[in-house]
């Protein structure tokens, strides 16, 4: 199951045409590099909350200073809760392309400062290049307008600059239910089924670990439902 009411923006929209055009969630820029701080993006969050959106943000990445800097610097401006996804944006631009050590420093920064649900956008030809599917703990928005990425993929970017809303979109479709999509961005608790290894992996991520929601019963799910608890017990399916 997919969901395509997802959209990331970089100005503000007219927020409530946005939500009666069925969009549940958005993605909006905050900063850039260690100095460039979106002039727009506190009144832009404060706005879309308002109108029932579910916010996230993403950081674009430069190679022009420390990437723990940038980090620092974009988790000290976004007015994030813990639980409140953070993306950095990765891709190669005017000359300046991003290397996987940069992209770790940038999210162990994030970790270390107890954010828990972190991930990763760029165009697919570019995360597959640097392998970032392989890096633990994260997932993927992967940008790809021409087709179906074949990353493993929480949120695709399937086409950009749409003009809508009184503004620019980019559309995204999430890898999941609505219910699953809330609670990747933060807005829900993660449902609690945990008949299928994914429902088990979104519950995880939910309570905080720091695994991919594919599907795939791995030694990342299996290390985090070892030392996980539901409810204060060990992690076990509850009765009802």
């Amino acid at each position: 199951m997919t969901t395509g009411n997802v959209i990331d923006v970089s100005a503000p929209i007219n927020w409530s045409a946005a939500v009666s055009g069925g969009v549940r969630a958005v993605i909006i820029k905050a900063t850039e590099g260690s100095t460039y701080f979106s002039p727009t993006y506190l009144s832009s969050r404060r706005d879309a909350l308002k109108a029932g959106l579910a916010v996230a943000s993403y950081h674009f990445l430069r190679t022009t200073s420390p990437a723990d800097k940038q980090a620092l610097w974009y988790a000290s401006r976004t007015e994030a809760a813990p639980t409140e996804r953070m993306i950095v944006d990765a891709e190669p631009y005017n000359g300046q392309t991003p290397t996987l050590s940069d992209i770790l420093l940038f999210i162990d920064m994030l970790s270390s400062m107890y954010f828990r649900a972190i991930s990763i956008y760029g165009p697919e030809s570019y995360l597959t290049s640097i392998g970032a599917d392989k890096i633990p703990g994260v997932d993927l928005w992967v940008a790809n307008w021409t087709q179906k990425p074949a990353l493993p993929y929480s949120l695709w970017q399937y086409i950009g600059n749409q003009r809508q809303y009184g503004g620019i979109t980019d559309p995204d479709i999430f890898n999941g239910s609505e219910a699953e999509m809330l609670a990747w961005f933060g807005a829900a608790p993660a449902p609690a089924d945990l008949s299928t290894v994914k429902g088990l992996q979104t519950a995880l991520i939910g309570a905080g670990y720091k695994i991919a929601a594919d599907g795939a019963y791995g030694p990342q799910t299996g290390s985090a439902l070892s030392s996980a608890t539901y409810n204060g017990k060990s992690f076990v399916p509850p009765s009802t």
